[in-house]
C-alpha cells in the first residue's frame, strides 16, 4: 500500500570530482524508524551542512521540523520553490492545481 505522507524527494549534485553524488536537499514526509531521532516522525526537510561541507564532509545533517507540507503533493510545489526553479508552475502545473475531492 502506498501512503502519501510516507515520501521522499531531494535534490542531488553529480560531480565529477566526487566519489558519489552528493544530497543537497531532501523533503520527506513522517517515516519513522528510528526512535532515536524524533523528527523522523513527523514531515522534515534535510539539508546539506555548508560548514560540513567546506571541510569536504558532505552530509544532510543539518534537519527541520515542517508544519508547511504533510503529503508529497504538498511538498512538490514548496521542494520547486527553495530549488529555484524558475516557472515552475508552467513545467509542473499539476503540482499547483487544487484537488477538490
Amino acid at each position: 500500500m502506498m501512503l502519501g505522507e510516507d515520501f521522499s524527494m531531494g535534490l542531488r549534485w553529480k560531480c565529477r570530482e566526487a566519489e558519489r553524488e552528493i544530497i543537497l536537499c531532501r523533503f520527506n514526509g513522517p517515516h519513522g524508524g528510528n526512535r532515536a531521532i524524533p523528527m523522523h516522525f513527523v514531515p522534515h526537510i534535510h539539508l546539506l551542512n555548508i560548514e560540513d561541507a567546506q571541510e569536504d564532509l558532505f552530509h544532510e545533517n543539518d534537519v527541520h521540523e515542517t508544519e508547511r507540507y504533510h503529503t508529497f503533493e504538498e511538498a512538490i510545489p514548496l521542494f520547486l520553490e527553495y530549488c529555484g526553479l524558475k516557472d515552475a508552475a508552467s513545467y509542473f502545473p499539476s503540482a499547483y492545481e487544487t484537488v477538490l475531492f
